[in-house]
């Protein structure tokens, strides 16, 4: 049993405590929230967080990336290589997003594409090159000759990809119809695009006709961001009237028709 003296003793000492502690944990309290709202640290979250297969591209996350693109750009081109493919997807769609700001990661970009295996992935990045202007001629290079080697590949049978050799012939020729300036390529890469916005032969099986709407709708997509394709207009005006179609029609060629025509988009769809 304390006595009232050894209580008092007690207590001060447990109070001597408290003053030294206080301002300690206050101090590793402020530098951790520091710590959670620094830049660097958030953008890593953002980005190991795109590994998850249930979450959707990350639209929401683009002004954080773009207010602070000199502080995490080192960090997005990291998430280039990251062995997760959703996470390499989602770092080239950003980086699409944000456009001609993330010009400074196109020889990132290039380097990620040259060791890319999975053509969903490859897309993101043509998508990407695109969207930064990309414009050094090692890039160039090695776009058209990319494209030479899909030009001489045809679709096989399904082999576990989503997409097929057609769909990324597609998605490349859009990209280097805006970078290239030879205008005999540039005709070259736009009929590779607008021969999809054809109606589809009727002698077509039903897994062909599957095939070619899938297709269709990779050229409606690549086309609403080729500046300066406006022969494809006509082509997309018919395809609004054709009886047998799909329902993605109604929202993206519309889409498609006002980008071509210069007028404000409408409400935002898949890229």
């Amino acid at each position: 049993m304390l006595d009232w003296g050894q209580r008092g003793r007690m207590w001060n000492m447990k109070k001597n405590i408290l003053y030294i502690l206080t301002p300690v944990v206050l101090i590793i309290v402020s530098l951790f929230a520091i710590y959670l709202n620094n830049p660097t640290y958030k953008a890593e979250a953002y980005i190991d967080g795109w590994g998850s297969t249930d979450m959707y591209l990350p639209k929401d996350q683009i002004p954080f990336f773009a207010e602070h693109f000199s502080e995490v750009k080192d960090i997005l081109a990291h998430g280039l290589v990251n062995p997760n493919s959703d996470i390499k997807q989602r770092t080239a769609y950003v980086i699409d997003e944000l456009g001609v700001q993330a010009k400074s990661l196109e020889t990132n970009i290039l380097d990620a594409l040259k060791a890319e295996p999975d053509r969903t992935v490859r897309l993101y990045h043509y998508r990407a090159l695109r969207s930064i202007g990309a414009g050094n001629n090692l890039t160039l290079t090695y776009l058209k000759d990319r494209f030479q080697i899909l030009s001489e590949q045809q679709d096989g049978p399904y082999d576990g990809e989503y997409y097929k050799v057609s769909d990324e012939r597609i998605k490349l020729s859009a990209t280097l119809f805006v970078l290239d300036d030879d205008l005999h390529q540039r005709s070259i890469y736009l009929n590779e695009v607008t021969q999809w916005l054809n109606p589809p032969n009727p002698s077509l099986s039903q897994s062909e006709l599957e095939a070619y709407w899938d297709h269709r709708w990779c050229a409606v997509i690549a086309v609403e961001f080729m500046k300066g394709a406006e022969e494809a207009i006509p082509l997309l005006e018919a395809m609004l009237c054709e009886q047998s179609t799909k329902q993605w029609v109604s929202v993206h060629v519309p889409r498609a028709l006002k980008s071509l025509r210069g007028e404000p988009a409408p409400v935002e769809g898949i890229k």
